[in-house]
Order: structure tokens, then sequence, then C-alpha cells
């Protein structure tokens, strides 16, 4: 009999925890207790849970067993929102302060990987927790192997056939405790892009969008978080929001360029 190591046996715990842990995230039955004719429903990011018929809620609400669940996780969407936003105005503040170059070009790398690790990574982070789940709705028995496999082809796709893959780097999502708590990371990516594009709209508009902004975050948990967020300008039905991050991080690399080649 062939003996395993430790490091073997670590994997292998950490993969049946992650694995145990998300089939208790997963909401009861599945698509084959439903009946086969599928009723109507028009999506609706504000809709309760409990008004979803039961075959379109793995596309509406993955992993959320409860109304409450649901709700806790609509209001993750604005969690982020308000640091996001004053980090954003905080960085250009800083940046059109530094008079040091070396001070300047610190400072827009960090933005850089700000935009880098909570747009990209997170977004790719949230497509990997979809792509178990759906192995274990689909019946496929979810392995170490697996796990690493997936992990490293979206690493691939995301960040291009310019980046160099170490043998163990598909081992990563062992390690991110996010993988382990409900299916939240998507609002990091969510919170940074509208937090970017408040930051924009308070910029250019001044006063009215930052009362906007405020009026906002007065609001709590009293309307529908896409409600909330319209009344700050920003519409994340639309693509404007990830269109501003996107800008910003093409301009940011621009002048990053431009300092280090003078």
């Amino acid at each position: 009999m062939r003996a395993i190591d430790r490091s073997e046996w670590k994997k292998y715990l950490v993969c049946f925890l992650m694995t145990a842990a998300l089939l208790a995230a997963l909401p009861s039955g599945g698509a084959a207790d439903v009946d086969a004719t599928w009723p109507a429903y028009t999506p609706d990011a504000n809709a309760a849970r409990s008004t979803i018929p039961e075959i379109y809620t793995w596309d509406l609400s993955p992993l959320f067993v409860s109304d409450e669940a649901w709700d806790e996780a609509r209001l993750k969407l604005l969690a982020e929102i308000a640091s996001t936003c004053n980090e954003s105005l905080l960085s250009d503040y800083l940046v059109s302060n530094a008079t040091d170059p070396a001070e300047k070009a610190y400072l827009l790398v960090e933005r850089l990987e700000t935009i880098r690790t909570t747009i990209f990574r997170q977004t790719m982070f949230a497509e990997f927790e979809r792509k178990v789940h759906a192995f274990v709705e689909e019946g496929t028995p979810v392995t170490a192997a697996l796990l690493d496999t997936t992990y490293r082809d979206l690493v691939q796709r995301y960040y291009g056939p310019g980046y160099t893959l170490d043998a163990d780097d598909g081992l990563e999502w062992a390690y991110i405790p996010h993988f382990y708590f409900k299916y939240y990371v998507y609002s990091y990516a969510t919170g940074l892009s509208s937090g970017i594009a408040i930051a924009d709209r308070v910029k250019t508009l001044g006063e009215p969008a930052a009362e906007a902004f405020l009026a906002m975050l007065e609001g709590g948990a009293s309307a529908p978080p896409l409600e909330l967020l319209a009344g700050a300008g920003v519409d994340l039905t639309k693509p404007d929001a990830l269109d501003a991050a996107m800008k910003t991080f093409e301009k940011t690399l621009d002048e990053v360029e431009r300092i280090i080649g003078e």
C-alpha cells in the first residue's frame, strides 16, 4: 500500500471540508425535483428570493437557502461601496499632491493592484465557486485534482497566455478563506466598480453627486440595493460602472508607464 505523505493528507482534508461546506450551502432539491414545465419568470435582482420559481433559483440566487440569506446577500452588494468610494477619492488626492515621482508611481501602482485584486481576481473567485457548485449539482465527484485543474484553468484564462503558472499554482484555492463562507465575493468587484463610478461623479458634478451618495448611504436597507444605487447615479444593470473602473485602470497604467519612462 502506497504511503500518503502529510502534504497529500492536508490536500484531501481541505478538499473534503470545502466540499462539505459547499453542500451545506446548497438549496435543498434541484432541477430534477422540479416539474419539467418551466414557469414564466422575468429576472429581477430586487425580487425577494421566495418569489423566484425554484427552477430558476440557481441562476438568480445561488447558495442562498432562505429569504434571510438572500436579503443579506443583497445588502452585501452595497457594503463595500462606502469604503471604496472614499478610498478612490483619497487615492486621487494623494496622487495629485505627490511631489516625488517615486511616491506618485507607488500610489498609482497601489491603485492598479487594488483594481486587479478586487475586480479581476474576485470575479475569478466567484466564477470558481459557481463552477464548483455546478459540479455538485451535476453529480460530478469533487476531487482535489478537479478543483486544482478548474482553478488553474481560470487563472490562465483571466491572466492570459503570457502569465507563467508554476506546478502547484492550481492549489491556491485551498487557502483562500472566502470560499469557506457564504457566496459573496462578487460584492467586492461590484463594490469597487460602483465606488469608482460614484467617486468620478463626485469629482465631476461636485456637491449634487456627493449629496446623492450620502442619500444612498442614509437609505440603509429601506429599498432594494439597485434602487438605492440608482439614486447615487450608478446603474448596475448596465456596464457603465465597470467601464468607469476599466478607464481608471487604463489611465493609471498609462501614467505609471509615463513616469517610469522619464
